[in-house]
This record gives structure tokens, sequence and C-alpha cells, in this order.
């Protein structure tokens, strides 16, 4: 499979996850399946996509925000699971095809 076709699956991983098809953990096995096959990446490329599907992970769990009275709060120092995927899309985009 080339390089494009598997950053792909990674991507609609990513999506269906964005739309509660897929739970964080099915998009770190996509990952970690899919990752391992691409060719001219380097060891930092893969640590760094180990390392986005374990924020992507943190994130999901911790949820820092909540809804008080009618207002969506977000607690600092939490880390939001649209900024895991948007930096995990970025990175994406920057892998050779």
């Amino acid at each position: 499979m080339t390089n494009a076709r598997l950053i792909a699956q990674i991507v609609q991983a990513l999506t269906r996850y964005e739309r509660g098809e897929l739970a964080a953990s099915e998009v770190e096995r996509a990952v970690s399946l899919h990752f391992p096959a691409l060719e001219r990446v380097g060891t930092r490329e893969r640590n760094e996509a180990g390392h986005l599907a374990a924020r992507l992970i943190d994130a999901d769990l911790s949820d820092p925000t909540v809804e008080v009275n009618g207002q969506l709060l977000t607690f600092e120092g939490e880390e939001l699971v649209a900024d895991v995927l948007r930096d995990f899309r970025v990175f994406l985009a920057q892998l050779p095809s």
C-alpha cells in the first residue's frame, strides 16, 4: 500500500472518531497498524505518531469541557480533543506521500 493510502486510512480513522463512530483507542490501533508500513518515515515521525495517539486518548478521557449553567467551561491545563486532532492532521499532512 502506498504512503498516501496509509495516511488516508489514518485520517479516515480520525474523521470517524470525530463523528463518534470510533473510540480513541481504535484510532490508536489504526495508527499502530498503518504507521509502521509507511516508507521514508524515520524514528522521530514514528515516535510522534505514537505520542499524538496517546495525547488523543488522554484528551478523550479527561474531557476538560463541562457545561455549567448553560455555559461551556474549560479547565486550564487540560488539552482539548479538537487541538489534538488538529495537530494530528497537520503532522500527517507533512509526511511523505
